[in-house]
């Protein structure tokens, strides 16, 4: 008997999904069984998009499928509500979450399912498919705006094609928009303009995003907005052709990143910087390796990249630069300038980070701290992992009031004596894994701001992070930053460990403890954008 079910069952799926020579089907008693096209789904679907249902059963007296009117067109059909046929396609057209009902009448008890062991002991049977059905991607009122240095909005920019507003070097743009259809994600291309990074904001409540773009190339751009969502899939497009054009700046030209990428040292500048005005003489570097010892380097080159002339290039003498090597670099102003003429003005001690890839990009990891929530409910206190914790020593929260990128921070507050270790998780409470590569090294990095209120007298704070793969907490032996008084204040700091793993995902552990001696009084730090990357360590 299971074996003829298993031939007649594959026969009939082939019929339903579109054909099967009625002579290959073998008769075998009542049973019912359906078949759904967005079930992988989760029964998850789009306004407009085709939809499956098959009544595969055998031993079916009558069958009536029924939707409720407006709801959807079922195809090649003049009745939209009811349909007898064993195959029902339909293309849904109204969102929310949509019931179609199907009745059978079997001429026997029917078996159920795909195993024939069990009769059901009826012959009358009532299943309702539920849909979650999606507007379709659709972005609309789009607005573009110059922003100032303090990310206000300053100018708003007209939008047509070929409009070729004029925006200084240097300047971000902010496209915002009004878009349905619950996008996952949204990207912007500009050309070779690149989104700044933890920029995209999708508020699905209010049925608003918005993404902003830096501009740092004198020369003219479109813009192409999309946002797009993978279950079900979709996409929605917002474009225009010359709508920018870039002059020249008057305002300082600002480093944006210092990057250590193919044993180099990248320097990454707001404008576009003129190759004939460099002097290496006027650059300087501090090198030593994780155990922060010294290593005698000096620079040979400085060199404007060729096909991008916002980044340079700093080759050493006879050393190469490791990932996780801390070099620093300081520039005494000189006659290295802008191609619109602006120069260089001077910085010191410029901490250059591994330019690889952030692995947590792409994952559910809210490494920016950008989802929407009070922090606490994306992040949970490890009351194991401390040594000991003191949980009701520290809270933590969402911040606006200082952001590395994006809008948001996570904003620490630590009572002396206290210890706080964060899991990131979903608002279920489930600890969020990244996927790794078993035996690669990775630096483990993130970003602090502590405010020049503060005192540590004598005394240091730690920050360290801990993964744990499964074979449980890794301990790197040091802290990723120490924050103490010769800690640069009201500015972002960067600390970063190496770890390297016997497993293909992990989930990271932060753990802050205040030991400020002194009058009790609460440690309060921002911590922003949590990279995770490949590297290549000093050997």
């Amino acid at each position: 008997m299971k074996i003829k079910y298993i031939k007649w069952l594959l026969c009939s799926l082939t019929l339903v999904f579109f054909a099967c020579k009625e002579d290959h089907i073998i008769s075998i008693p009542s049973h019912k069984l359906t078949l759904n096209s967005s079930e992988n789904n989760g029964n998850r679907t789009e306004v407009g998009a085709k939809v499956s249902l098959g009544d595969i059963s055998t031993g079916i007296a009558s069958r009536k499928w029924t939707i409720e009117e407006g709801v959807a067109d079922i195809i090649d059909a003049e009745n939209d509500t009811e349909s007898t046929a064993s195959v029902l396609n339909i293309r849904f057209l109204k969102a929310g979450n949509q019931d179609i009902v199907l009745n059978q009448i079997f001429k026997e008890n029917a078996y159920v399912g795909v195993e024939d062991e069990v009769n059901s002991g009826k012959k009358e049977f009532e299943e309702t498919f539920t849909f979650e059905v999606l507007e379709q991607i659709q972005l609309s009122n789009l607005e573009a705006a110059i922003l100032d240095s303090d990310g206000n909005k300053e100018t708003l920019l007209t939008l047509e094609n070929d409009a070729l507003n004029e925006v200084s070097a240097g300047k971000t743009v902010r496209y915002s928009f009004d878009v349905v259809g619950q996008p996952e994600t949204i990207t912007a291309e500009s050309g070779d303009a690149n989104a700044v990074e933890g920029s995209e904001i999708i508020d699905l409540e209010n049925n608003k995003a918005s993404i902003d773009v830096k501009y740092s190339k004198v020369k003219n751009y479109g813009i192409s907005l999309n946002a797009s969502r993978l279950n079900p899939v979709g996409n929605g497009t917002l474009s225009f052709t010359n709508l920018i054009t870039i002059v020249g700046s008057t305002e300082p030209v600002t480093l944006e990143s210092t990057s250590i990428v193919n044993g180099k040292i990248t320097l990454a500048f707001s404008r576009e910087m003129e190759a004939s005005s460099v002097n290496t003489n006027d650059f300087s570097i501090t090198l030593k390796n994780k155990s922060n010892v010294t290593i005698p380097a000096s620079i040979q080159n400085v060199e404007v990249q060729s096909d991008d002339a916002t980044l340079v290039d700093l080759t050493l003498n006879g050393e190469t630069v490791y990932d996780d090597d801390i070099a620093t670099i300081s520039y005494t102003k000189g006659s290295f300038a802008t191609t619109d003429g602006v120069l260089l003005e001077s910085f010191t001690n410029q901490q250059a980070i591994s330019g690889g890839d952030n692995i947590l990009v792409g994952t559910n990891y809210d490494f920016d701290f950008e989802k929407s929530g009070t922090g606490i409910e994306n992040w949970r206190s490890n009351t194991t992992f401390c040594g000991p914790c003191i949980a009701e020593n520290s809270s933590y929260e969402y911040s606006t009031e200082q952001a590395k990128t994006g809008n948001t921070s996570l904003k620490l507050n630590v009572l002396q004596g206290g210890v706080a270790a964060l899991l990131n998780t979903t608002t279920s409470g489930v600890d969020i894994e990244y996927p790794i590569v078993s035996g690669q090294t990775y630096e483990i990095g993130l970003w602090a701001y502590v405010p020049a209120s503060h005192n540590f007298g004598p005394s240091q704070v730690n920050i360290r992070t801990f993964t744990n793969d499964g074979t449980g907490a890794l301990d790197p032996g040091f802290p990723s930053l120490i924050l103490n008084n010769s800690t640069p204040k009201d500015t972002w700091v960067y600390g970063s460990v190496t770890a390297s793993f016997n497993s293909t995902s992990a989930k990271l552990i932060m753990r802050v403890r205040n030991n400020i001696e002194g009058p009790v009084k609460p440690l309060s730090i921002y911590l922003d954008n949590i990279t995770i990357k490949a590297v290549n360590p000093r050997p």
